[in-house]
């Protein structure tokens, strides 16, 4: 079927961050990192870890999470986004392990670094870099998250067979993108509505990767279900994340090209 159809989508600014210095949400990015191997580059990723250092106690590492590992990359930027209880004051740290892949032998160390989380609360900038101990430099981008939820009107109807004219069985596949033209790194795919042409998605979706005046876009991937074979593509838009913080307006974005089937309202709470 040629017909389009348009996506209506409400955002949530910083529901997130509550409390102010209660936490920090950051992504990570490495410059320069030394490979272990020869005649190639390091297959990096990063364990993140807090431990504290008030009244002397002993270093206790309690893990916070892990990047997924960026292949061929000695200046990798991970897409994946971290928050940290960082109270000021506390004593806390932050570590930061990065390691090479090695699918033979022990995976490598490449260096760690500690950062201090008053010193990041405390930073006017958003990117905090630090020296490795093995050289290369680890950058620390503070973001501000987002929320928003999706519900999309006069989808067209996908589920078309021996005579029978439903509606389609919705789902979207939501992505982000650092700058309009870039890959898309993956965010959530919403439930799926049973038999409706205009479906509100219940979930609350999180970016909490977005950073204010990066670039960044929003894609969105619409499909409809299918039990016995392939899901079919109903249609996509992207948009600019800057614009939905400071238009604080309506967009309209399409689904398709031309023969516009539906509306596609996208607001801020």
């Amino acid at each position: 079927m040629k017909g389009f159809a348009l996506l209506v989508f409400a955002v949530a600014i910083g529901a997130a961050a509550a409390t102010a210095g209660s936490s920090v949400t950051f992504t990570i990015k490495a410059e320069n990192l030394r490979s272990h191997d020869d005649h190639t580059k390091p297959d990096p990723y990063v364990k993140i870890y807090t431990y504290n250092t008030a009244n002397n106690q002993a270093i206790a590492l309690e893990r916070i999470g892990k990047t997924s590992t960026l292949f061929d990359n000695d200046s990798p930027q991970w897409p994946e986004s971290f928050n940290v209880p960082c109270t000021a004051g506390q004593g806390k740290k932050i570590r930061f392990n990065v390691v090479d892949t090695d699918l033979t032998t022990t995976d490598d160390a490449m260096g760690f670094v500690d950062i201090d989380c008053d010193q990041l609360l405390a930073s006017r900038t958003a990117e905090y870099r630090a020296p490795l101990s093995d050289g290369g430099v680890i950058c620390i981008t503070k973001t501000t998250p987002l929320q928003f939820k999706l519900n999309a009107a006069a989808l067209p109807r996908k589920d078309r067979y021996w005579g029978y004219d439903g509606p389609s069985d919705p789902y979207v596949e939501v992505y982000y993108r650092t700058s309009q033209n870039a890959a898309d790194n993956f965010l959530i795919t919403t439930s799926t509505i049973d038999d409706t042409d205009n479906p509100i998605w219940p979930e609350q979706i999180d970016f909490p990767q977005y950073l204010r005046g990066s670039g960044q876009y929003l894609s969105f991937k619409v499909y409809d279900y299918d039990r016995w074979s392939s899901d079919d593509f109903i249609g996509q838009a992207s948009v600019s994340a800057d614009d939905l913080v400071e238009r604080r307006i309506s967009n309209v974005l399409s689904l398709g090209a031309k023969n516009v089937h539906g509306s596609l309202t996208v607001r801020l709470n």
